[in-house]
């Protein structure tokens, strides 16, 4: 009151909603309020309800009207209800999603209050790469969430990209920012795209080399991947003998190679060494072992060497032997290769008669001769007859034929027979004869060889006056006698 009265005052009162509403923030009350004489203050108590939800300092109206006795100055207090209630939390979880193989997939996010707000609350959401690439494995966004007062939930999408690639899972970042009305205890969603791809097969193609005659000669294997992988891919390789031999056909190698990501293909060389010995092809062997971040499809590459080389010549010498006069002697022929070989070689022979015959002069023989691999020399005996007959020199030949992994340059060797007997004597015997009375006959000599001879032999023969005298006593002649 302005000042005391002698009268009795009285006045209405009642509540009215501002910001703040009767039955959630305060009670509603009316009533009269009476000043007794001299009477200058009065209260009236209102009722405010508590709660735990951050909102706005709030107001409501107590109103006076209906005076008696007095007049009101001013008619309406204002209340306002002071907020004790911290503002909420924000909060966001981690989340996990596995890629597709193309296309994209949604991964949602949920934004939450830890409470309620009266207030409008808002915050600032944007993507960042982690381990992930915006644009390759994720849509970047940003932008703003809003909270409507008594909202506790929202949610955010991000479009996770689909591939094909075999690559460690990934993460990218959602993170929060600049909120109003509310506080962020966690600002930030590790996100992490879990791979789904099957890592890549490793291959390796067998390869054919043709050797050379000397020096080394490079050999190129290549190494595959059926499809990029975004990890890096490591596999051990080394040689391994198969007919082939490590320091004599090539050259023995072993290590690792490694794929940076989005590479699919690498080279791995062996050096193949250069020979004059023909040879069978041969093979050796690069094994794949041990990959990392990859299966092994085909973990062998079979590599043939294949020879160049021409096969070597056979060739036979001749022999001479001069023959005994009785038993046997060995003649011993040579089978020459003109180079080494690495294959076994085997060739036909047998003898052939010339002017000495098989069973008298020497003694057939047949066979096949064989050389092992790398042998360049091999021999024949013939066991030659001996004889006391005088003869020509004689000769048989010892024929080469149906070679093996060789040719035949010279197939035949002539074996002579020196003759080391003397050529036999000639005599001619004495004849007495009775001459007759008239006429003639004839007188017969004989003319002797001291021994059989395999040679024709001729003398000549002619008579001579002793006291005989030829047209009066005998008739002369002369000529050649042979012996056959």
């Amino acid at each position: 009151m302005s000042e005391a009265s002698r009268r009795t005052i009285t006045a209405n009162y009642s509540t009215t909603d501002g910001t703040a509403t009767f039955g959630s923030d305060y009670t509603a009350a009316n009533g009269t309020i009476s000043f007794a004489s001299g009477e200058i203050s009065k209260t009236i108590t209102i009722q405010l309800i508590g709660d735990t939800l951050d909102e706005f300092d709030e107001t409501f109206f107590v109103n006076l009207s209906d005076a008696t006795n007095a007049t009101i100055l001013t008619n309406q207090a204002t209340a306002t209800i002071l907020d004790d209630d911290a503002a909420p939390i924000l909060t966001t979880d981690d989340r996990n999603i596995t890629e597709g193989d193309n296309g994209t997939l949604n991964v949602t996010y949920t934004i939450n209050l830890n409470t309620p707000s009266g207030k409008p609350v808002s915050v600032n959401y944007t993507t960042a790469d982690g381990t992930a690439t915006a644009g390759t494995d994720y849509t970047a966004t940003n932008g703003i969430v809003s909270f409507a007062p008594g909202e506790t939930s929202k949610t955010i999408t991000v479009q996770v990209l689909g591939d094909a690639i075999n690559e460690f899972d990934e993460t990218f970042f959602l993170n929060l920012s600049d909120a109003t009305n509310a506080t962020i205890t966690k600002n930030q969603a590790v996100t992490t795209i879990l791979d789904n791809d099957a890592p890549p097969s490793i291959t390796i193609g067998d390869r054919t080399i043709t050797e050379t005659d000397n020096g080394a000669i490079a050999l190129t294997y290549t190494i595959s991947l059926d499809a990029p992988s975004a990890k890096p891919i490591s596999v051990k390789y080394t040689t391994a003998d198969g007919t082939a031999t490590a320091l004599t056909d090539y050259t023995a190698t072993n290590g690792s190679i490694t794929f940076a990501p989005g590479e699919t293909s690498k080279t791995v060389t062996v050096q193949v060494l250069g020979d004059t010995i023909d040879e069978f092809d041969e093979t050796f062997f690069l094994n794949l072992s041990d990959a990392t971040n990859a299966t092994i499809t085909k973990n062998q590459a079979v590599n043939t060497i294949v020879d160049n080389d021409a096969p070597p010549v056979l060739t036979i010498n001749d022999r001479t032997i001069t023959e005994g006069d009785n038993g046997t002697a060995t003649v011993t022929f040579t089978v020459n290769l003109s180079a080494a070989s690495a294959k076994a070689i085997a060739v036909n022979y047998a003898t052939l008669d010339g002017t000495a015959h098989s069973g008298s002069d020497y003694t057939a023989t047949n066979g096949t001769l064989t050389f092992a691999p790398l042998e360049t020399s091999k021999t024949i005996s013939v066991q030659v007859l001996g004889d006391t007959i005088d003869e020509f020199d004689e000769s048989f030949f010892l024929n080469l034929s149906n070679a093996t992994n060789a040719t035949i340059a010279d197939a035949t060797g002539a074996g002579t027979i020196l003759d080391n007997d003397a050529p036999p004597t000639l005599t001619i015997n004495d004849k007495t004869i009775t001459e007759g009375d008239n006429g003639t006959q004839t007188m017969t000599f004989t003319v002797s060889l001291s021994a059989v001879s395999q040679k024709t032999i001729d003398v000549n023969y002619t008579t001579a006056n002793g006291t005989a005298t030829s047209g009066s006593d005998y008739t002369a002649t002369n000529g050649t006698l042979i012996f056959n």
